[in-house]
C-alpha cells in the first residue's frame, strides 16, 4: 500500500496535491529582526535597573514591586509578541475561492486579507504592520499580544516618570529640610555667639 500511495501520489498532478505548508518559525524572521528585538530587550532591561538601582531605590517596596511587575509584563508581552504565529498563511497553486488573487511576490494565491510581508517573506493573514522593535510582523494572531506589549511599555514608562518625579520632589524636601535646619542651626550659633554670654 505504501508503494501505491507513492505511485499515486506521482501521477496526481501538482495542483491537486494539498498547499505547501510553510516551515519557517514564528519568532524573528530575519538577522536585523533578531538583533532589534535583542537591542529592545537590553533597552527595556537597562533602563529598568538604572530606575530601580540608581535613580529611586528609596522608594517604598510596593511602589518598586508595582514598577518592577510593570516591566517583566512589558517584557513578557514582548515575548509573546515576537514569538508566537503571526498568521501565517501557507502557499497555494491554485486559488481556493472566487475572490483569490495571485501574488508575484509570494508566487502563491492568496485570499482578500492576506498580504505577502517584504521583511520576513511570508504571506500573513490580517497582516497589520511588521514591528521592527519586536522583529516579527504583527497580524491577526498575534496582534492582541502586540497591544498587550504598547500598553504595557506606555503605562510602564509613565508610572516610571511618576515615580522619578516623586523622587526628586522627595529630595528637593530633604535638601530644603537640611538648609533650613542648618540655617537655624546657624542662626542659633551666631546669636549665642553674638550675645555675649560665653
Amino acid at each position: 500500500m505504501g508503494c501505491g500511495a507513492v505511485l499515486v501520489s506521482e501521477l496526481t498532478p501538482q495542483f491537486m496535491q494539498p498547499a505547501a505548508r510553510t516551515t519557517a518559525l514564528p519568532a524573528p524572521h530575519s538577522t536585523l529582526g533578531r538583533n532589534m528585538l535583542c537591542m529592545t530587550y537590553a533597552v527595556v532591561i537597562t533602563i529598568t535597573i538604572l530606575v530601580y538601582e540608581t535613580v529611586i531605590p528609596r522608594r517604598e517596596a510596593s511602589e518598586i514591586a508595582v514598577g518592577l511587575t510593570l516591566s517583566a509584563m512589558t517584557l513578557l508581552f514582548l515575548s509573546l509578541t515576537a514569538f508566537s504565529d503571526p498568521g501565517i498563511f501557507p502557499k497555494h497553486t491554485r486559488p481556493k475561492g472566487p475572490n483569490w488573487s495571485y501574488s508575484g511576490q509570494a508566487q502563491s494565491f492568496r485570499p482578500p486579507r492576506v498580504i505577502y510581508c517584504r521583511e520576513c517573506k511570508l504571506l500573513i493573514e490580517d497582516y497589520d504592520h511588521f514591528c521592527p522593535w519586536s522583529g516579527t510582523v504583527i497580524g491577526g494572531k498575534n496582534l492582541k499580544f502586540f497591544h498587550c506589549f504598547v500598553s504595557c511599555l506606555v503605562l510602564t514608562m509613565m508610572y516610571d516618570a511618576v515615580l522619578l518625579i516623586l523622587a526628586l520632589a522627595d529630595q528637593r524636601n530633604d535638601d530644603t529640610e537640611t538648609s533650613t535646619s542648618d540655617s537655624v542651626v546657624s542662626a542659633g550659633l551666631f546669636s549665642w555667639g553674638g550675645s555675649g554670654s560665653h
